[in-house]
């Protein structure tokens, strides 16, 4: 499988003053996904550290128009974590893949 692309959505926010949830980082994001990932069938990885908004992005994913993206989250021991998966603190992975054909909106 070749991947197109890898986005840690941590940095992004750390980068922040205040590592608080915006929407704008979220559509920054998703831009950035559908430019690297702009041809059908491509593949990227997304990376971050569990925070009560991270999940959010995907949601944003799936509200764009046509549905581009399926999202799935990677098996915890399908990866090397580390070893940051701890109490306070825990990776996720998830595989992002652009549709063949977008969903009618």
């Amino acid at each position: 499988e070749k991947v197109e692309g890898l986005v840690m959505s941590e940095v992004v926010y750390n980068q922040a003053e205040e590592s608080l949830y915006d929407d704008e980082f979220h559509d920054n994001l998703a831009w950035t996904v559908e430019k690297f990932l702009s041809r059908p069938g491509a593949v990227g990885y997304n990376v971050f550290v569990d925070r009560p908004f991270s999940f959010m992005f995907f949601a944003k994913l799936q509200e764009l128009p046509g549905r581009p993206f399926e999202v799935e989250q990677v098996v915890e021991g399908d990866y090397d974590d580390h070893g940051i998966n701890e109490e306070d603190a825990k990776v996720y992975l998830h595989r992002i893949v652009r549709r063949q054909t977008e969903e009618a909106s």
